[in-house]
């Protein structure tokens, strides 16, 4: 584990950030539990939350949420709308068979493939926050999840 700069920083070691795919992978198969060590009490820490890019159609970090599922660590998922011409159609399809938006359809999957889920989208009025509390009411249909899940990840992401 590498240290994180500056000094003055609260948490002082970070697992599998540093570690790449391959080894965190088989890290959290193996029971390997996340922590990070608190300066300020002097010793490690379980997580409560890991944050990172995550969306129907970037799900590279599927097994992390996966990880945090089995083990009651609270996901919270940036990026959540995706990319893509072939996403975007799916999403425009799903959208407009529920007279949904497509950041509502984007959290609804998001809500619907784990319960530790809590994703944080970008809100720039109360229009737009009244739209993102909404999708916490749209129920995906499972033919509307399984296309969803199946649009191809974005290689570009990674």
């Amino acid at each position: 584990m590498k240290p994180i700069t500056p000094e003055k920083s609260k948490l002082g070691f970070v697992g599998i950030g540093y570690m790449g795919r391959p080894i965190a992978r088989r890290l959290l198969a193996s029971g390997f539990k996340l922590t990070a060590y608190d300066r300020d009490r002097g010793k490690a820490q379980e997580l409560v939350s890991v944050q990172n890019r995550y969306s129907f159609a970037d799900r590279e970090w599927g097994y992390v949420v996966d990880y945090c599922e089995r083990n009651g660590i609270v996901f919270i998922p940036w990026f959540p709308l995706g990319a893509g011409k072939v996403a975007g159609e799916v999403l425009d399809r799903i959208a407009k068979a529920h007279g949904a938006s497509r950041t509502q359809v984007a959290l609804a999957w998001l809500l619907r493939r784990s319960p530790i889920m809590l994703p944080i989208p970008g809100t720039s009025s109360i229009a737009h926050l009244a739209e993102n509390v909404a999708a916490a009411s749209l129920r995906l249909t499972d033919e509307d999840y399984q296309m969803l899940s199946a649009v191809p990840e974005l290689v570009a992401s990674r």
